[in-house]
């Protein structure tokens, strides 16, 4: 929910398209682009994106950082 949360507040001045997709897929042992550790199977790929504003180079560093939002109080879905 607070991804989709945060995709609106991103188009929110603007507008855009938010697009939610889940679907299978199948992981060789040869692909390249996966993470090594990640044992060949099926799996579910859950894609969120939307065409709202960049994150910008300042906080992209920190968006896994516990806690770390760039939202207003009143704006903030975790608390």
């Amino acid at each position: 929910m607070n991804l989709c949360t945060n995709a609106w507040h991103g188009m929110n001045e603007n507008g855009g398209t938010p697009s939610v997709i889940l679907r299978d897929i199948d992981i060789k042992q040869q692909d390249d682009d996966v993470n090594p550790e990640v044992s060949p199977g099926r799996y579910l790929l859950f894609t969120i994106t939307d065409t709202g504003c960049d994150i910008g180079l300042d906080v992209i560093e920190k968006i896994f950082d516990p806690y770390f939002t760039t939202k207003e109080k009143d704006k903030i879905t975790w608390l």
